[in-house]
C-alpha cells in the first residue's frame, strides 16, 4: 500500500477534501448539493470521470469539450447516482428538465 500505509492514505483523504471544499464554495447551491450527494453516493464513478477528462484535456482537448465526452460516455451511471442520491437535476439552475415538450 506504499511506503506510509493506512496513514498516507489518511492524509491524502482529507487534503482531497479540502481541496473539494474550496472548489464547491465558488459553485451555485444547488449544484453544490448535487455534487456533494454524488460524491457520497459514488466517489469512484467522479474518481473516473476526472481522471478520463484530465487525460482528454492533456491530449489538447478543452475543459468544456473533455467533460462533454466524459459526460455522455457516463451519462447512464451519472444518472443512476443521481437518482441514488435523490438529487433531482430539473431542480437544478441549469438542469435539463424531466417534463415538458422538449
Amino acid at each position: 500500500m506504499g511506503i506510509f500505509g493506512k496513514l498516507g492514505k489518511k492524509v491524502k483523504d482529507k487534503a482531497v477534501g479540502v481541496a473539494m471544499r474550496q472548489q464547491l464554495k465558488k459553485m451555485d447551491p444547488a449544484q453544490r448539493q448535487m455534487f456533494e450527494g454524488l460524491m457520497n453516493s459514488n466517489p469512484e464513478l467522479l474518481e473516473r470521470i476526472a481522471k478520463e477528462s484530465q487525460a482528454l484535456i492533456k491530449g489538447g482537448k478543452s475543459e468544456m469539450q473533455a467533460m462533454m465526452e466524459v459526460g455522455k460516455k457516463y451519462q447512464r451511471e451519472l444518472a443512476e447516482a443521481m437518482q441514488s442520491a435523490g438529487v433531482n437535476p430539473s431542480q437544478m439552475k441549469g438542469g435539463a428538465p424531466t417534463k415538458g415538450p422538449f
